[in-house]
C-alpha cells in the first residue's frame, strides 16, 4: 500500500512538473505569436506608405502546395504599372541578421538551424506551376522575393537567390 502511495506521490509530481512546462512552453509560444503578429502590422504600415493607384497590397494569403498542404504568404504586393508581384516574409527576429551563403540565419552571430528563404523558394515553384493563377488573379507576369526583418538593426547576406530587407529597406526595394 505504501509503494502504491508513493508510485502516485511520484506520478503527480512529474504531472505538475511536465504541465507546469507546457504552460511556460504555452506562454513563450504566444508571446512569440504576438511580436510576429506585431511584425506583420508594421510591416503594413509602411507598405501603406506605398501609391494606392499603382500598388495593391494582399495580406496572408494562403495557397495549396503540390501535396495539398497550405502554404501562406505574408504579403504579396502587385505594381499594376510593371505587374510585377513582390512576394514578402517577414520575420520577427531582432538584432544583426546574417544569411550565409547556403541561406541559414545567424542572428547576432549565432547560427539558427532554419532557412527562411526556403519558404519563398517553394512559393517560387508554386508561381511557375500555376502562372495563369497569379496572371489571372492577380496580374502578376514576373516576382521578386524577400523576407523582412523589421526589428533589425541590419540584415546582410551571401544569399542571392532571395531579397533580405530591415523595414527601412522595404520601400526602396519595390519602388526601383
Amino acid at each position: 500500500m505504501f509503494i502504491v502511495a508513493v508510485v502516485i506521490s511520484v506520478g503527480i509530481a512529474y504531472m505538475v512538473y511536465y504541465l507546469r512546462g507546457k504552460q511556460i512552453e504555452f506562454k513563450e509560444r504566444e508571446k512569440l505569436l504576438k511580436k510576429g503578429i506585431k511584425a506583420e502590422e508594421d510591416v503594413l504600415n509602411v507598405l501603406k506608405n506605398l501609391d494606392s493607384s499603382r500598388f495593391v497590397i494582399y495580406s496572408n494569403v494562403e495557397f495549396k502546395i503540390g501535396n495539398g498542404r497550405p502554404f501562406d504568404i505574408d504579403f504579396i504586393v502587385v505594381d499594376k504599372k510593371t505587374s510585377t508581384g513582390y512576394f514578402i516574409d517577414v520575420k520577427s527576429y531582432s538584432g544583426s541578421i546574417y544569411i550565409d551563403s547556403q541561406g541559414y540565419v545567424y542572428i547576432n552571430g549565432k547560427k539558427r538551424d532554419f532557412k527562411p528563404a526556403m519558404t519563398l523558394l517553394k512559393f517560387k515553384g508554386l508561381f511557375k506551376e500555376n502562372r495563369d493563377y497569379f496572371v489571372n488573379k492577380y496580374g502578376i507576369k514576373r516576382y521578386m522575393l524577400a523576407v523582412v526583418f523589421p526589428y533589425s538593426n541590419s540584415v546582410s547576406s551571401d544569399y542571392t537567390k532571395v531579397s533580405f530587407l530591415t523595414l527601412s529597406g522595404l520601400l526602396r526595394f519595390i519602388i526601383k
